[in-house]
């Protein structure tokens, strides 16, 4: 489509046209793009033209009011468990039965200072109850 300029018998045609019908229809009457109905019809308005479509106006709807929503409150995270603390006898790895808690205590880096926990295990873990809450997170949703 070749280029074509507004003149001022087209600019009338068009606020005549704007006052009933839709870009796409005065785009199609004219012989014009939409795209070149519609900026025209912009640059009017920029230069202070006070153009309204009164058939738009009649099939607005209301606008949409918005109650405002409570701020969300984020529920306070769950206090820390407690560490267990168990202050009875100090296990060796090599003094532990099958069915005694694995959990390691003491100074982890050196051999002489790490201990066992001891304790009874959980079924099908290495680790006491407490231990376990702490070794196992639970799944979030």
């Amino acid at each position: 489509m070749r280029y074509m300029t507004w003149n001022a018998a087209d600019t009338e045609q068009l606020i005549e046209l704007w006052r009933n019908h839709s870009e796409s229809q005065i785009a199609a009457i004219m012989q014009r793009t939409r795209n070149a109905v519609a900026g025209k019809l912009n640059r009017i308005r920029a230069g202070g033209a006070a153009l309204e479509h009164p058939t738009k106006c009649t099939g607005m709807r209301k606008p949409r009011v918005y109650k405002p929503r409570p701020p969300r409150v984020k529920p306070p995270p769950p206090p820390p468990k407690p560490r267990p603390v168990y202050e009875g006898r100090r296990w060796q790895l090599v003094e532990l039965a099958h069915d005694q808690c694995r959990w390691p205590t003491g100074h982890v880096k050196s051999i002489e200072g790490m201990y066992f926990c001891g304790l009874c295990t959980v079924p099908d873990k290495p680790y006491c109850e407490a231990h376990c809450v702490v070794a196992f997170k639970e799944k979030q949703p």
